[in-house]
């Protein structure tokens, strides 16, 4: 309680505000004999007075919280803020326990030289500070409150320096500022095996039980899930520093595991000064965030996914990290390349988005507007104390009016001006007050279920954003004017809480309230409210097409594309997705092309970053053309990678109306500059951005078929700098067709054929072996002649011919295996004329058939191999130039197949004649001969030919081959009793095993061979 006690009396109790009790103000009671009690007691909690009193304290707490977090935002962000406003808020308690013994510093001091512990003002306005180099004042103009890491950069124990001055002066800090834990910034990357492919792996291995309980943790940090990514922004000094967290995210209910963490600018670099691009306070601030994640994390897999042992929390995560970066900067690594640019001042606005407050003057533009500092007096404060409210100027009768209502005295009648802002929309008391000043109290009274919302939000914000409706709807039934505003401060508390999807039946909903009251429209406060909501997520883009077509049947056409164009640009600014449908909107209506003036390139900018170009046609690539000029002017080297990424869209689906878009989209490159800086006409781009950019070209033109205008001179151009830079290219980079089946990828012949004409070096990395090409499917699709082309290539020649070979397999008990061309006759007839193609098949199958003449025990997979490069070519009607190998394949006599290929086996494995004379010899099976295989074959019944060749009922498309299952039982008890009456004796398990597979091959084979025939005479007929 402060010096001043002001008791009032109430049903025979006294009560009071203790205005300085901490955490938040109290109310205290005490009896007729003065005796304090502990809890207020229930006769007196519904009496106005206290409602009052009840109000004035949750307003009050309301206030000391926001001067504490604006101090904090001010040092966490390394933001300005003008001595002339640490003056005027002084007087107020809630400020200057916020304020007093923060560190502050000239604004312009780079080293904080002059920094020192604030402990008060004198009589001539100085600020009077204490270091531990002694006491000083401070007249700056400036003043910035220096986050704890610039105090100790390297972490050298310079903090507890200032720690001891603190307890020196028996000074507490009320904001986070000397006790805040500080990530220190290592000197150097740690030392991977392959450090560009790595991020910082401080805290991997966090992971989260499932994915709604991950983002429940990030959202109120910013975090926001892309794909298998999460994205962190951290404001400093008026810029922001991208981060990124990989994970492994399959939606809200599977387990998330987090993986590496990546810094905008800092990507790929290694060596010393690698972390330099990222300031050291964005690193803290930005690792503050990624340990809280690391330190709820759950563990589903129990520690089984980490690859070590996982450190007890963050800190001694990081500590890891840090000892693995020292290591490797005590090894003298090379500084990295190219050095870390120096940081340039951000620009005032920048500055100001971020929460700055700058030296009063008159708003440079139409985005910024006076500060002022509104003093109140207050009968619970002590004397020479007042409170100080800092507000916008167009904001200041309305706070006037609510603290008339709370019972508080406005001093002086505009304010003390202490510096400029970034105009912000007014709050939820404004608003009100301002359009309703009678409805004060009633807004006031929503304030409770307010901050229910916002504590409920975070964790359930579909249940937070339905209570406060019903709340507020309840509330405001004697007053519906008030209702939209309620309604709108709910958005804000629930976008703000991470749930844009929840805030958005809100804001429909105020909008229905608000037509429901009918009267006239103020629009310039629609269109600020329509930015806001914007900006938090909780607008769709229906809305705002429709919100443009209320405006434009309401005003006019003009008025409603300038409203569209600034909600737009609002959103570009918020750091949302952006939707594909903005580019071809804005062009709507404007009769040519778009003036390129500072609104439409800030949004083209961000469209282009954004991808949400990709999906515009031609016409409206045309109409953004000055736009883009005027982009690639100003900034070339941050507005051309994004370029490089996008492709316009065709106007139809077929691949003429593709190739059409593909060639209209490498002139539009052309006319804009672009297209030269990729074919080394003018200020060449890296080899290997332009051959992304053709891997991409190619990719989102799929579907054009060939020739494309102008494609054949700009491969050309790039192939002669791959050639000069002693370059190559990997022939699939781009050129990837989708087959017949799902999961089926093949490659484009004519754009590998467009490669190989315009020169193009080209070369497959190492461990490419697997990728297939689908060779047979595009024969038949598009016939041969890419493939005659592409034999005479190193690259392609033994992928062709490998591919159109397919090897027997040397299991005995294996058949039914069939060729690709069998399932497309059509592509063998077309490849037979292909001469190149034929004479390499004849010779293919030339050999087969000598590797069957030579018999012995390869006798089985030899016939196999030969019947299944034949089958293709008399399915598909084009045998003739194989007559003889397809004569041999349909002529062979099986059953001397099966004696050759069992009769050596046994001989060459189990039972070695040499040593094993009489064991060979007792054998049957090295004793079965051709007409004793061809009695048994002929003994064959129709139950076992049909398990045998049950693949050959199907067509050869169905049919994948199959391996026999010999321990099947009835199939057992068939061949048991073959055995007992053509090889009596055989009881060795080998040869009996060896025995079953390849008469159960032949079998089947058989079957195959006949099914051939009756096509193979047709042919000859």
């Amino acid at each position: 309680m402060g010096e001043q006690e002001n008791w009032k009396p109430l049903g025979g109790y006294e009560v009071t505000l203790d205005v300085y009790a901490e955490p938040a103000p109290q109310i205290r009671c005490r009896n007729a004999s003065g005796r304090e009690l502990k809890k207020l007691p229930p006769a007196l909690k519904k009496e106005d007075a206290v409602l009052e009193l009840a109000a004035l304290g949750d307003w009050l707490a309301d206030h000391a919280a926001d001067a504490r977090t604006r101090v904090e935002t001010w040092m966490a962000r390394s933001l300005p803020v003008p001595a002339a406003l640490v003056r005027a808020v002084w007087s107020d308690p809630y400020w200057q326990r916020a304020l007093r013994y923060a560190v502050v510093a000239p604004y312009s001091d780079s080293d904080f030289g002059r920094a020192g512990l604030l402990t008060g003002i004198g009589p001539d306005d100085a600020l009077h500070v204490v270091s531990p180099e002694g006491e000083f004042t401070l007249a700056d103009p400036l003043l910035a409150f220096p986050h704890p890491v610039l105090l100790d950069p390297r972490g050298s124990g310079r903090l507890d320096q200032w720690l001891d001055l603190l307890d020196t002066y028996g000074g507490e800090q009320h904001i986070e500022q000397l006790h805040r834990t500080v990530w220190v910034r290592p000197d150097a990357t740690p030392g991977h095996r392959d450090p560009k492919r790595y991020g910082i792996a401080a805290f991997r291995d966090g992971d989260y039980s499932n994915g709604a309980r991950f983002e429940r943790v990030i959202t109120p940090h910013g975090g926001r899930i892309s794909g298998e990514t999460a994205h962190f922004s951290v404001p400093v000094a008026g810029r922001a520093y991208g981060m990124q967290l990989d994970l492994r995210y399959q939606g809200p209910e599977s387990p998330v595991s987090v993986n590496h963490c990546y810094w905008d600018g800092a990507r790929d670099r290694t060596g010393l000064g690698a972390y330099d691009t990222v300031p050291r306070v964005a690193w803290s601030e930005g690792f503050r965030v990624l340990a809280e994640i690391y330190d709820q994390h759950d563990d589903p897999y129990n520690g089984a996914s980490a690859r070590t042992p996982m450190p007890a929390d963050s800190t001694a995560a990081y500590q890891e990290f840090l000892v693995a970066c020292a290591a490797y900067a005590a090894t003298g690594p090379a500084p990295a390349d190219p050095p870390a640019p120096p940081v340039e001042r951000a620009a005032d606005g920048q500055l100001l988005r971020q929460g700055a407050v700058l030296s009063a003057q008159d708003a440079a533009d139409d985005g910024q507007e006076p500060l002022t500092a509104r003093r109140y007096a207050c009968g619970w404060f002590d004397d020479g104390h007042r409170l100080v409210r800092l507000v916008t100027a167009r904001a200041g009768l309305a706070e006037d009016v609510v603290a008339s209502a709370l019972g508080l005295t406005p001093e002086g009648a505009d304010g003390d001006v202490v510096g400029r802002v970034h105009k912000e929309p007014r709050g939820f008391l404004a608003r009100v007050c301002t359009a309703h000043p009678g409805l004060a109290r009633e807004a006031m009274a929503l304030l409770t279920p307010l901050r229910k919302c916002a504590e409920l939000a975070p964790a359930k914000p579909g249940r937070a954003a339905d209570q406060f409706t019903k709340a507020a709807t309840k509330a405001t039934g004697h007053c519906p004017a008030l209702l939209p505003y309620a309604l709108d401060e709910a958005v804000r508390v629930v976008a703000g809480a991470g749930s844009a999807a929840m805030a958005r039946p809100l804001f429909t909903a105020a909008r229905a309230a608000e037509r429901g009251l009918g009267g006239p429209v103020d629009d310039d406060a629609r269109q600020a409210l329509m930015e806001e909501f914007v900006g938090l997520g909780a607008v769709t883009v229906k809305e705002l097409t429709a919100h443009r077509q209320e405006v434009a049947a309401r005003i006019s056409d003009a008025q409603g594309t300038a409203c569209y164009r600034s909600l737009v640009l609002a959103w570009c600014r918020s750091g949302r997705e952006l939707p594909d449908a903005f580019a071809a909107e804005l062009t709507r209506g404007a009769g040519g092309a778009l003036p390129a003036d500072d609104t439409h390139t800030e949004i083209l900018e961000a469209l282009l970053r954004g991808g949400a170009m990709d999906k515009c046609a031609p016409a409206v690539w045309d109409a953004w053309q000055p736009v883009l000029r005027r982009l690639l002017a100003e900034d070339p080297e941050a507005v051309v990678p994004a370029l490089l990424k996008t492709v316009s869209v065709a106007r139809g689906k077929t691949a003429a109306k593709i190739s059409q878009a593909a060639g209209a989209w490498l002139t539009y490159l052309q006319d804009v500059g672009v297209l030269q800086r990729l074919t080394g006409e003018s200020e060449p781009l890296p080899l290997a951005d332009t051959h992304r950019w053709l891997t991409r070209f190619l990719h989102g033109y799929a579907e054009m078929a060939l020739p494309v205008a102008g494609l054949d001179g700009v491969l050309a151009a790039i192939a002669g700098r791959t050639r000069t830079a002693g370059g190559t290219r990997d022939p699939w980079e781009g050129t990837r067709r989708r087959g017949a089946r799902i999961g089926q990828v093949g490659l484009r012949l004519d754009l590998a054929v467009a490669l190989v004409r315009a020169g193009m070096p080209l070369a497959e990395p190492e461990g490419t072996g697997w990728r297939r090409m689908h060779l047979v499917e595009w024969i038949a699709d598009h016939g041969t002649d890419e493939v005659a082309v592409l034999l005479d290539e190193p690259v392609f020649r033994e992928r062709i011919l490998n591919e159109l070979t397919l090897p027997a397999r040397e299991d005995l008990h294996f058949a039914g295996g069939r060729h690709e061309l069998a399932v497309f006759p059509q592509a063998a007839a077309r490849l037979v004329e292909c001469a190149p193609l034929r004479e390499w098949a004849t010779a293919l199958l030339e050999g087969q058939v000598r590797r069957l003449g030579e018999g012995a025990r390869d006798a089985l997979p030899a016939f196999q191999e030969l019947i299944q490069h034949v089958e293709p070519f008399v399915l598909g009607g084009a045998a003739e130039p194989f007559a003889a190998a397809v004569r041999t394949a349909l002529d062979t006599d099986l059953a001397q197949v099966l004696a050759q290929t069992v009769a050596t086996r046994c001989a060459d494995t189990t039972h070695k004649t040499e040593g094993d004379e009489d064991a060979g010899a007792a054998c049957p099976v090295q004793r079965l001969t051709g007409e004793r295989a061809g009695e048994l074959l002929a003994s064959v019944g129709e139950e076992l030919r049909a398990l045998c060749a049950s693949d050959f009922d199907k067509a050869p498309a169905q049919r994948i081959g199959r391996y026999l299952k010999l321990d099947d039982p009835r199939l057992q008890e068939l061949l048991e009793s073959l055995v007992e009456r053509h090889l009596p004796g055989l009881s060795d398990h080998w040869c009996r095993r060896r025995f079953d597979g390849a008469l159960t091959s032949v079998i089947a084979c058989e079957v195959w061979q006949r099914s051939l025939r009756i096509p193979a005479q047709a042919l000859e007929g």
